[in-house]
């Protein structure tokens, strides 16, 4: 009887997230710019992906000896988030805002304490990132 109950209720709960624009369906903890501290974030599993996508192979290449040179065309500061980067093996998706000609990914980095944060610039041919910057 409890796994049927339990079975409804994640129907009604998959029901609800996709027929909601929302992409954050819930959050908890700080504010997602305050590094260090712990967030529980459950993002609509039926959102469009792509930006995310590319965000992780961004931060896939900011860990590599090439940080340095990918930073100079986002008007970030290498000798800053370089060391980080490649400190961090795990970032995690923690916050996401999407305007109407921008997007904003905040990912926690739990070994240094940091968030990183990607924002892309939205238009008709899709996303492209514009900026990327480490909060500690």
């Amino acid at each position: 009887m409890i796994l049927f109950a339990f079975a409804g209720m994640l129907v009604l709960a998959a029901a609800y997230a996709k027929g909601s624009k929302k992409i954050v369906l819930y959050y908890y903890g700080g504010a997602p710019e305050v590094p260090g501290g712990r967030a529980l974030v459950i993002l609509n599993p039926f959102r469009d992906q792509v930006s995310e996508e590319t965000a992780s192979r961004l931060i896939k290449d900011l860990r590599t000896t090439k940080c340095a040179e990918i930073l100079q065309g986002f008007n970030s500061n290498p000798e800053r988030m370089c060391p980080v980067m490649s400190a961090n093996r795990y970032a995690r998706l923690i916050w996401r805002a999407d305007g109407e000609s921008a997007r904003v990914l905040v990912y926690d980095l739990p070994e240094s304490k940091s968030r990183l944060q990607i924002i892309f610039a939205l238009d008709e041919s899709g996303c492209e990132v514009r900026r990327v910057s480490l909060i500690r």
